[in-house]
């Protein structure tokens, strides 16, 4: 722990800390705990960026960036040869994963939102398309209620 840079006030700190400590090595069992992990639930993601970096500006790609900068760190970090390329099989495996593409699909509805709350409604209906064939199950809810407040909406504007 002593060998890596402490956390960074970034999205996902504590993930790229466990990974700067995995590439450092040489690792070890231990009873004792290195370190604690507090979660609260719900959060928003403007919450956890604020608490980090003190604004709530959530990056674009916030979950999917998170490959790059853990490739990054890997760049950054001298390994051996072996090291590296059990490293990167590690990051190629991640990015096929479906924990990955959930996170992708996260990314991509945030940026539809983005793009809905902009005006750009193709835009935002062309990514909704890109999310549901990631993730078929949720896009379709999310889209249902969409619709919904889309009617109710149109609705109180022609009672108006």
């Amino acid at each position: 722990m002593l060998r890596t840079p402490g956390p960074a006030a970034v999205w996902g700190a504590d993930v790229l800390y466990i990974w700067l400590l995995l590439l450092s090595g040489p690792i070890a069992v231990t009873d004792e705990p290195l370190m604690d992990y507090l979660a609260i639930k719900p959060r928003t993601m403007e919450g956890i960026v604020a608490d980090l970096t003190g604004h709530g500006n959530v990056p674009r790609g916030a979950h999917t960036g998170m490959r790059r900068t853990l490739r990054r760190a890997l760049d950054e970090t001298p390994l051996d040869p072996k090291s590296r390329d059990v490293a990167l099989e590690a990051l190629r495996r991640w990015a096929i994963s479906r924990h990955f593409l959930h996170q992708a699909y996260m990314d991509i509805c945030d940026e539809s939102r983005r793009m809905d709350q902009r005006g750009h409604s193709v835009g935002a209906a062309a990514l909704w398309l890109l999310a549901f064939m990631l993730s078929p199950r949720p896009a379709v809810g999310i889209m249902r209620r969409r619709l919904r407040r889309e009617r109710s909406t149109a609705v109180r504007r022609g009672g108006q």
